[in-house]
């Protein structure tokens, strides 16, 4: 093993510790490995490899590993990070695709280095940087601030100092431990403790409530294209936090929230959103993990505009960063099954040329759903959809999402003032399509009750299934008993007055026991009322007064 000889050693940080542990727990997974891929459109191999050699030379976390003993991990002195030098240009871009993605999914080994990189050469002077970190020495800020050193070294070279980015010390762990101690921490710890109390029921996409899939997750890319980002600018103005980048970000999350009201029916939606956490001139040039997450819980007021939305949404991410130094939630535990990351970073030109980002989604999630937002063409943003494949398995499903969150968003921009629950998702041939499948034979009703005709049925087929779920069958004769005993206790509580006039409150999720519920209801010559427990508590008071 090839240590750096320099001393140094340095503790985790609070959201390092996170972030090893959830690695402990299950070590298989890469979800805590950024690999990137950059397009180069001008690249000289001698010369790349050798400011990137001295870039190296100024980041002691590109000369990281990891070691653990009875203390705890620390970060050290690891193997070196070096450009491995492949030449494509005589292999078809299948053969590039494929070394990419397979060494995407080879687990760093951090006992010897955290990070590596290689150029991969596919044209006369051109070639592609692959570079893998691990996130507990960086995030996507970090990375930017990586190519911007590297371009910087690249183009001066032979000239150029080996100062790089700002090296490891302990005055960061030092203010952390301050922190700790302070009454801003226990403030900060209050403030999400009572945020995170009420809890969010599970989104059901599209009436799927599959468990979702620890390795299934697929990405989906579209690009906003030029008129949409142009329209989002120009909505950005009307914003709290006026034109630009935030402002988009907070448009397109409004945006995302409204869609998920509408195709779940939840008003109370928890989502996932990183925060760049670097409030200093100094955090912004350091290398490292500074990324924090934090936990926005939104909830749709009733009549409310795509607009007044958004502006909340600007106030809950504004109030959630004065907070965000506080490490949110734990390996074990999440609040929240949505993801929103808008990644506001732009890359450096090399000599004059765009350097182009991917970005290799390592697959590895146990999230429902995931947006991320790109900025790196500023006129045309790119997203990218996360779908966990337990509820987007069908690539018909994908489309539906992406297509309707771009309806959506289309129909939000011309009309930011008009309320969500307006927003209409079905395009018009989508529309009739729906309409000619459900025409057909008109059957007429029976002319007898529901209860009625279950009666009949159950005196006809009394050990027939009738209701079944994880716990058991019931058959038809036990579900009549249940109902009927439930009913006679009805009519023994009814308040006195007629009986046409009972209402039966059931507050039940979807169940056998709501289907039991419902008969006896009936049976007690009564009307049922279901009552979502899913609903927030004073819409049920409201309901029941």
């Amino acid at each position: 093993m090839n240590l750096d000889p320099e001393g140094w050693e340095l503790p985790l940080t609070e959201h390092q510790k996170q972030f090893w542990s959830g690695q402990k727990i299950d070590p298989g997974r890469l979800l805590y490995d950024l690999s990137v891929v950059f397009r180069l459109p001008i690249v000289d191999p001698a010369r790349l490899c050798a400011a990137f050699d001295r870039l190296v030379d100024g980041e002691a976390l590109l000369r990281a590993a990891i070691r653990e003993d009875d203390t705890g991990p620390r970060i050290v002195p690891g193997e070196r990070a070096r450009i491995e030098v492949l030449d494509l240009r005589r292999e078809d871009a299948g053969s590039l695709e494929s070394w990419i993605a397979s060494r995407s999914h080879e687990g760093l080994d951090s006992s010897r280095r955290l990070s590596e990189a290689a150029l991969l050469l596919e044209g006369e002077s051109s070639g592609r940087l692959f570079l893998r970190l691990h996130h507990l020495i960086a995030d996507g800020w970090s990375v930017k601030l990586l190519i911007e050193r590297l371009v910087a070294l690249y183009e001066r070279y032979p000239e150029g100092d080996r100062a790089g980015l700002a090296p490891p010390d302990r005055d960061r762990i030092e203010a952390e431990e301050a922190y700790l101690r302070s009454a801003q921490f226990r403030k900060d710890r209050a403030f999400w403790a009572a945020r995170l109390l009420r809890a969010t029921r599970p989104i059901d996409f599209y009436g799927s409530s599959s468990p979702l899939s620890r390795d299934g997750v697929i990405r989906v890319e579209r690009s906003l294209g030029p008129q949409r980002t142009a329209l989002l600018r120009a909505l950005s103005a009307r914003l709290p936090t006026g034109p630009g980048n935030a402002s988009l970000a907070n448009l397109l999350l409004a945006a995302l929230l409204a869609l998920l009201v509408r195709i779940t029916g939840n008003t109370l939606q928890s989502v996932g959103m990183p925060f760049l956490n670097r409030p200093s001139d100094r955090d912004r040039l350091s290398f490292g993990l500074y990324m924090q997450l934090a936990v926005l819980r939104m909830e749709l007021v009733p009549g409310e505009s795509f607009l007044s939305l958004a502006h909340r949404v600007a106030l809950e991410a504004a109030e959630a960063g004065r907070h965000v130094r506080y490490t949110v939630g734990n390996p074990l535990q999440r609040n929240f099954e949505l993801l929103f990351n808008f990644h506001n970073v732009a890359y450096p030109r090399l000599e004059g040329a765009r350097i182009e980002e991917q970005w290799i989604h390592s697959a590895n999630d146990e999230m429902s759903l995931a947006l991320h937002v790109r900025t790196g063409d500023p006129e045309n943003l790119l997203l990218q959809f996360d779908m966990n494949q337990a509820l987007f398995g069908q690539e018909w499903r994908r489309a539906q999402l992406v297509d309707h969150f771009l309806r959506a968003l289309d129909r939000l921009l011309l009309r930011p003032d008009q309320p969500v629950e307006d927003l209409e998702l079905v395009a018009e041939p989508e529309r009739a399509t729906i309409l000619a499948a459900c025409r057909g034979r008109r059957r007429p009703l029976p002319d007898a009750r529901l209860d009625e005709l279950f009666a009949a049925e159950a005196a006809r087929s009394p050990e027939a299934p009738a209701l079944l779920d994880d716990d058991g069958i019931l058959t038809f004769r036990e579900l009549d008993l249940l109902s009927s005993r439930l009913a006679a206790r009805l009519r023994e509580r009814a308040p006195a007055r007629s009986a046409e006039s009972l209402i039966v409150g059931c507050l039940l999720p979807r169940s056998k026991e709501a289907v039991v519920a419902l008969l006896a209801a009936l049976k007690a010559a009564g009307v049922w009322l279901p009552l979502d427990p899913r609903l927030p508590t004073a819409r049920i008071a409201a309901i029941l007064a």
